[in-house]
């Protein structure tokens, strides 16, 4: 009976628990993190390679949007990791946090910036008539396909309950939802390109995109700091 007692009782193991049914839900979480990360690391080097093709404004600040979010879901991982452990390690994912709240911002505003400078002056310049033509079927096809690396992302990341609730998991998850977006808004901007030849609203979404991710960087570290 007491041999039955000890094998029952959960066994600690680094990252979590392993009990009888499997493991914990903390190992999972991660376990899914990691896929999710991967995901995105994958939508990124498709779009990197999309640009590389298509030359659009639109595809550069989903790479942009990528890196940035890469190095969020990252952090997230880490601070998951370090959660449940003592109040040293709490300050260092704290001072970590802090570090990669302002290496966001810097490479954001370095990147986009100027991305948005150079996309509101071609917008003038397609409008009074040099026109630069973009292949809107390769902006829709580098699109679907970061959209859909980001779809799955959002499928299988790790769910948590009302009595286990991490700040981490939560704001991983803004992060992947802020890809679908940027993703979705370049694929319906390359099928609008495609039908109709609007190709000045490839400037007008690396702008209004742009924008967005300056603001959800800005947001993210004025409420940390």
């Amino acid at each position: 009976m007491s041999l039955i007692l000890r094998t029952n009782r959960k066994q600690p193991r680094k990252g979590g628990y392993m009990n009888a049914d499997g493991p914990s839900s903390t190992e999972r979480q991660l376990r899914l993190l990691r896929w999710v990360i991967a995901l995105n690391v994958l939508a990124t080097v498709i779009e990197i390679f999309g640009f590389c093709q298509t030359f659009s404004l639109a595809v550069v600040v989903n790479v942009v949007m990528g890196l940035v979010d890469a190095s969020a879901l990252g952090l997230n991982y880490y601070g998951r990791r370090l959660e449940e452990k003592n109040g040293q390690r709490k300050a260092k994912e704290d001072r970590a946090k802090k570090i990669a709240h302002y290496s966001n911002l810097a490479i954001g505003a370095i990147c986009l910036a100027p991305m948005i400078s150079a996309a509101y002056r071609l917008y003038v310049n397609q409008t009074t008539g040099e026109v630069l033509p973009f292949n809107g079927t390769l902006i829709m096809l580098v699109a679907g396909l970061g959209l859909l690396c980001d779809g799955i992302s959002l499928k299988i990341y790790p769910e948590q309950n009302g009595n286990e609730s991490s700040p981490n998991i939560r704001s991983g998850k803004i992060k992947v939802i802020n890809g679908v977006v940027s993703c979705g808004t370049s694929f319906i901007t390359g099928a609008i390109i495609w039908r109709f030849g609007f190709h000045w609203l490839d400037s007008v979404a690396a702008i209004g995109v742009g924008g967005f991710i300056l603001w959800l960087l800005w947001d993210e570290f004025r409420n940390n700091h």
